[in-house]
């Protein structure tokens, strides 16, 4: 029990539960508390409270959302729009601009994607989380091109914006 609280900073439901996986049922919530108390062990960090700022000030440093912008610009066929992909960090409001394209498209957003992975990867506190609404260039190649860099995506709920 010791060694499971050290190594990963379970608190004491968690560790209940892995006990159990190990075959060990009659142990108290109040028993692992008491003996990670005299090994001087604090319990984990209260993950229960769904309030989003307690969620940011956990995740902060690594959570990252993405969107698109639009720009007008005079080009030699008139006035047009240029779309811009950005990546935007939570807590610290870094923003990380891509090239303009003036057709987006899934293609674009996963290139635009390996991109900002390779920019960020050799951070300390690499981005972990990429939030992004629901934009229909937000495919299923794009949800791969970001695990494979390591990161979980969280779409926005339906109606959120």
């Amino acid at each position: 029990m010791i060694e499971i609280a050290k190594t990963t900073g379970f608190g004491y439901t968690r560790i209940i539960g892995e006990l159990r996986k190990l075959g060990i049922k009659n142990i108290s919530r109040q028993t692992v508390r008491n003996i990670l108390k005299e090994e001087e062990i604090q319990p984990g960090p209260d993950r229960t409270s769904n309030s989003w700022t307690e969620f940011l000030n956990r995740h902060g440093e690594t959570l990252w959302a993405s969107d698109f912008f639009s720009v007008k610009s005079m080009t030699a066929r008139g006035l047009r729009d240029i779309y811009v992909m950005v990546f935007l960090n939570l807590q610290t409001r870094e923003a990380i601009v891509t090239e303009s394209t003036y057709r987006p498209n899934s293609a674009w957003v996963c290139r635009q994607t390996k991109k900002f992975t390779e920019q960020t990867r050799d951070r300390q506190k690499r981005p972990a989380i990429l939030i992004h609404d629901r934009d229909t260039k937000y495919t299923k190649k794009f949800r791969e091109t970001v695990e494979a860099a390591g990161m979980k995506t969280n779409p926005l709920p339906k109606a959120s914006l």
